[in-house]
């Protein structure tokens, strides 16, 4: 029997009035981003239409908040071991946060208004507000205090809110762009051991080709780092257990037949540790041509044992005579990170997987960990499967 499924959504996250922070909130620990009702699972936001739907796992029912938000995160912003959801519209000054509880998001909201930079286009012909496109939030200078990042890609430009009070900080990204960026994404995570949350920027000019800038957090502020070959589509995880966030990033490798490239996370920074793919020993498949191995990626805990693993979807896998129905392989953390060994791949003609393995289905499309169970999109049906364990 098919589990219920929903249309192809964006993640996101969402709010809505005001509400004083807690003063004794910032003393505990946060929570981790998108764990709405501290349960320790990851919680999975959907987007559609004018509405939010925040889907905890099987065992409880969705929420939905009547809110029309294009732009989100998650992050525990009063430090009170729930999760927040953050959101903006693109055209608004606007971001509004909505706060987690032990029965997940509930009425509780702040809104903060904060800064657009107005640019000039036409040779100053015409002057517009640089739209917000992108949110992030940690405690970017290790105060206690939560911050939110927001980037106007117009303005080549990203702001830190620190302490979510008083005007944000402008940060240029490097490059040279006409009229600003054609995409400029923010995500956040420590992956330096310090205590103090990064930032990733990924940015786009009106040239081909993306980069992904790594921003150290420091007393002081956002320091800009190098790290060569991190592209979209990252994902970040503990995968070796010691504490400290690693990174795994989509590659085309030879003739598109797809390979994960990894980096390991330390005091150092991020530095490059190996690559991955279906000719890797202990990682099912073989390597072919156009197949795309693990072109979407997400981090999760899937056996419970401290580590983060790696689920990777390969949308173009072809299943037999089956072209392009799609597959999803689960790379396994260990003392020495990911190194293939143990992994297993299924596919919709797997036994316990819903749906049956069609041409273009395209499975694989996306993974999202949910509430302890994981939303796989197969993008050729225009669904997304809900799955409650990862292991066939």
């Amino acid at each position: 029997m098919k589990h219920p499924v929903v249309p192809v959504l964006a993640l996101v996250v969402s709010a809505s009035a005001l509400a004083p922070l807690p003063a004794e909130a910032a003393a505990k620990k946060p929570a981790r981003a998108f764990d709405f009702d501290g349960d320790g699972k990851t919680d999975a936001v959907l987007a559609s239409g004018a509405s939010l739907s925040i889907f905890y796992g099987p065992a409880r029912k969705r929420q939905r908040l009547p809110f029309r938000a294009a732009l989100t995160t998650s992050w525990d912003f009063d430090r009170d071991g729930y999760a927040d959801l953050a959101a903006a519209k693109e055209d608004s000054g606007e971001i509004v946060i909505r706060y987690g509880s032990r029965a997940g998001i509930g009425e509780r909201r702040r809104v903060l208004r904060v800064e657009r930079p107005v640019v000039e286009l036409d040779g100053g012909a015409e002057k517009v507000e640089a739209a917000i496109a992108s949110l992030a939030g940690g405690d970017f200078d290790g105060d206690g205090k939560a911050d939110l990042a927001y980037a106007t890609p117009l303005a080549a430009a990203f702001f830190v809110v620190p302490g979510l009070t008083g005007s944000g900080r402008r940060y240029d990204v490097t490059g040279s762009f006409d009229v600003g960026a054609d995409l400029l994404r923010l995500s956040a995570a420590d992956v330096t051991g310090d205590g103090r949350t990064d930032l990733f920027a990924e940015v786009q000019g009106f040239m081909p080709g993306i980069g992904v800038g790594l921003y150290r957090g420091g007393a002081a502020g956002l320091t800009r780092t190098a790290v060569s070959g991190l592209t979209e589509g990252f994902t970040v995880g503990d995968f070796d257990g010691d504490g400290i966030g690693d990174v795994a990033a989509p590659s085309e490798g030879r003739a598109g037949r797809g390979e994960i490239r990894t980096w390991h996370g330390g005091r150092s920074g991020l530095t490059a540790w190996r690559r991955i793919t279906q000719d890797t020993p202990g990682v099912p498949g073989k390597g072919e041509k156009n197949d795309g191995f693990g072109s979407t990626l997400a981090a999760a805990d899937v056996d419970r044992d401290g580590r983060a693993d790696l689920i990777a979807g390969t949308p173009r896998e072809d299943v037999g005579k089956i072209k392009d129905a799609g597959s999803v392989t689960v790379l396994y953390g260990s003392r020495k990170g990911l190194t293939g060994k143990r992994s297993h791949q299924f596919t919709q003609d797997t036994r316990g997987v819903p749906g049956r393995a069609r041409r273009g289905d395209l499975f694989g499309s996306d993974v999202t960990p949910a509430g302890g169970a994981f939303l796989v999109e197969a993008a050729g049906e225009r669904r997304t499967y809900v799955l409650r364990r990862l292991t066939f």
